[in-house]
């Protein structure tokens, strides 16, 4: 798994692309009243509480399930927030293996710090996601500096509730 460095951006395998970047705030668009679930091991709550605290954050891992070996793939990426969901951006496009392995099995698992969601991924497609494509870049450029590539769409799937404190993948920021 690539590290978090000052060195230049990479954005299939995360870090950070100089040390001038700060965390900005990332405006979430509409907050919808519904709540979606995912799990740590017992069920993180994803609000927009929680995704305005994860907003901030520089990388999540996100974890594939390899489409050749059918074993579990985590890559370190950056990401935005728009809607309630995570939108990560792969430079080499379709050529990107976390990007094959979702077209071959959408079920992905995102990790920042303790907290952990199960999730659907889809790609999005330049003509008819062409304004939300739009948008995710715009952020992602206010965010890193950089906001080309393949845009993914991660959605938290639904799952029971819990006693989960998502402030502790915040420390010091919520």
């Amino acid at each position: 798994m690539q590290k978090v460095s000052n060195e230049q951006y990479q954005p299939d395998k995360g870090g950070i692309k100089s040390a001038r970047d700060t965390p900005q705030s990332i405006p979430l668009g509409k907050k919808r009243s519904t709540e979606n679930r995912g799990s740590n091991g017992t069920g993180a709550s994803v609000t927009s509480a929680t995704l305005e605290c994860v907003a901030e954050k520089r990388v999540l891992y996100l974890t594939t399930i390899g489409r050749r070996t059918g074993l579990p793939r985590e890559i370190e990426i950056w990401f935005v927030v728009r809607y309630e969901r995570f939108y990560l951006f792969a430079e080499t496009g379709e050529a990107a293996g976390w990007v094959k392995n979702i077209r071959r099995n959408p079920k992905v698992t995102v990790r920042i710090g303790e907290w952990r969601i199960d999730a659907t991924a889809s790609v999005l497609d330049r003509h008819s996601d062409r304004e939300l494509w739009d948008q995710v870049a715009a952020i992602a450029d206010r965010k890193y500096g950089w906001g080309d590539g393949l845009p993914v769409e991660i959605t938290p799937l639904p799952s029971r509730p819990d006693h989960f404190d998502p402030r502790s993948c915040c420390r010091d920021q919520c």
